[in-house]
C-alpha cells in the first residue's frame, strides 16, 4: 500500500495517554497512512508500548532520539517520513476518525492551501470540555495570535520549503512561529469548520506551565525573527495584545522608535496615503 500521510507522534514521558492517541490513528477511515512514533529520550515506558503498536501494524514506526524538545522530535520524525502529506500529533491528543480524510479532499481543492486545520475541543480531567475554532487565513490572522490548531495537516514541501519548526523554541509557541514563516511565502491556512481533534488540558502539564510562565519570553523571540513584521504591523501589534505585558511593550516600542523603523515609516508615508484614498 502506499502511502500518502504520514502521521507523526512525538512523546516524552507521556506513555499513560499514548495508547489512546495511536488508537485513534489506526481508527482513521482513510487508510494510507504511517505513523511514526518519536520518542524523545522518555525514561517512562514510552518504548514498550511504541515497540507494541508496530507489532500490530506494519504501519506503526519508532524513532528513539536524545532529549531536544517538540520541535526536534517533530523533524526528526518528518525528516524519516515517506508521504507528500504531515500531520503531527502530540503522544496525549487524539483525533476524529474521519480527520486524515476531511484534510485531504480539503487540501486537494487549491494549489495555495499549504496546511489544514480543524475546528478542536480541550478535554478537561474532569470530563468537562471546551470548543475551540480557530480561523485559519494569511499572514495578518497569525500577527497577534496563534490562527490554527499546533497539530495540523500540511504538505511536506512546505515544511521543507521554510525550514521545519525551529529547534531553538522550547518553551512553547513553535507551531505559531511554524505557521507565520508559512504565511510569509503566501500559502493559506484554511479550517475545517469541524470537531476533528482532541487536545487534553492537563492544568498541571509541563508544556501549559512553560507557555503560561514564557508567554513574553516567546512573543519577544518571535518578533525579534521576524523583525519586518515590526516595521510593517508594529502599530497595530502594540495597540492589541502586547499591551498586557510590560517586557514586551518596552523592547517593541524600542523598536519602533529605531532609526531603521522611523525612515521606513517616512518612506512608506506617501504609498499609504495612496492606499488610503482608494479606500
Amino acid at each position: 500500500m502506499n502511502c500518502v500521510v504520514s502521521v507523526i507522534v512525538p512523546c516524552y514521558n507521556q506513555s499513560i495517554y499514548l495508547k489512546d492517541s495511536l488508537q485513534s490513528v489506526l481508527n482513521q477511515s482513510f487508510t494510507q497512512w504511517e505513523c511514526i512514533i518519536v520518542n524523545d529520550g522518555s525514561t517512562d515506558d514510552t518504548e514498550k508500548i511504541a515497540l507494541e503498536w508496530i507489532n500490530k501494524d506494519i504501519r506503526f514506526k519508532y524513532i528513539f532520539k536524545k532529549n531536544g524538545g517538540l520541535s526536534g522530535a517533530r523533524n526528526a520524525g518528518i525528516k524519516a517520513s515517506n508521504s507528500k502529506y504531515i500531520f503531527v500529533l502530540d503522544a496525549d491528543d487524539y483525533l476524529h476518525k474521519d480527520l486524515l480524510k476531511l484534510s485531504i479532499d480539503r487540501i486537494k481543492n487549491e494549489d495555495t492551501i499549504g496546511v489544514v486545520t480543524s475546528w478542536g475541543k480541550k478535554i478537561y480531567p474532569n470530563g468537562n470540555s471546551i470548543d475551540f475554532k480557530p480561523k485559519g487565513g494569511g499572514l495578518e490572522n497569525f500577527l497577534l495570535e496563534n490562527s490554527a490548531i499546533g497539530n495540523s495537516f500540511f504538505l511536506k514541501e512546505v515544511w521543507q520549503q521554510v525550514g521545519g519548526y525551529d529547534e531553538n523554541m522550547k518553551k512553547g509557541y513553535e507551531d505559531w512561529e511554524f505557521y507565520i514563516r508559512i504565511c510569509k511565502t503566501k500559502w493559506k491556512i484554511v479550517v475545517i469548520e469541524e470537531f476533528l481533534f482532541y487536545y487534553r488540558q492537563r492544568e498541571k502539564s509541563m508544556r501549559v506551565v512553560a507557555v503560561n510562565k514564557f508567554d513574553a519570553e516567546n512573543r519577544l523571540y518571535i518578533y525579534n525573527k521576524h523583525s519586518d513584521l515590526i516595521n510593517k504591523y508594529g502599530i497595530l501589534i502594540i495597540n492589541h495584545y502586547l499591551q498586557k505585558s510590560t517586557s514586551c511593550r518596552k523592547e517593541i516600542l524600542k523598536k519602533m522608535n529605531s532609526i531603521e523603523y522611523q525612515i521606513g515609516l517616512i518612506i512608506l508615508k506617501p504609498f499609504r496615503l495612496i492606499k488610503n484614498a482608494f479606500k
